[in-house]
């Protein structure tokens, strides 16, 4: 059995992985890959961008995106800031979309062109006050941000996530689990 750092955020986890094997490579998807330490600078970028826009420790900020590489730096940037994840599927409904962004009360909302125009389509989030992050934009905002690792402001029982039941006994509900209880049962 090994010893946990209790301690520890899952991005200060994360940073220990990139000081062991920065050129190892941490992601592999649709014929891309990209390093430990690659994803690394563009997550801190991105959290230093997020922290600019407002994101403060437990924040929580949506994230909207398809998987791929850019979905990874969302999540990592949003941990990184110091704010908590709430993944959405793209393919849920669009009046459930607008529900847990409702009921969360998240101000941010990390997605992609496509995905943002479909969004703006449907009109669900007319008259909302989220702000809308584009990760995938031409001209990437955050990539002009410090890649050097970002100063932790939260600890490991601050919210890392959260996630919504899929409301099968009436509205769905929003459960906050901490970057601790992620980390506790990865060994």
């Amino acid at each position: 059995s090994s010893k946990y750092p209790c301690d520890l955020t899952l991005s200060q986890l994360f940073e220990q992985q990139v000081e062991k094997a920065p050129e190892n490579i941490a992601l592999s998807y649709e014929g891309k890959e990209i390093t430990y330490r690659e994803l690394n600078e563009r997550a801190n970028r991105f959290a230093r961008f997020l922290r600019k826009k407002g994101v403060e420790p437990e924040s929580i900020v949506g994230v909207l995106l398809d998987r791929s590489i850019d979905m990874m730096v969302g999540i990592m940037g949003i941990l990184k800031a110091g704010g908590a994840y709430l993944p959405i599927d793209p393919d849920y409904p669009q009046e459930r979309i607008a529900s847990i962004i409702s009921d969360s009360g998240t101000c941010f909302l990390v997605t992609g062109m496509e995905l943002n125009q479909k969004l703006l389509s449907t009109k669900i989030l007319e008259g909302s006050a989220l702000e809308i992050l584009i990760i995938d934009s031409p001209d990437r905002e955050f990539e002009n941000e410090d890649g050097g690792n970002i100063e932790c402001v939260n600890n490991s029982s601050s919210p890392a996530y959260v996630m919504y039941t899929s409301g099968s006994t009436g509205m769905p509900k929003g459960t906050i689990t901490t970057h601790y209880n992620i980390s506790r049962v990865v060994k």
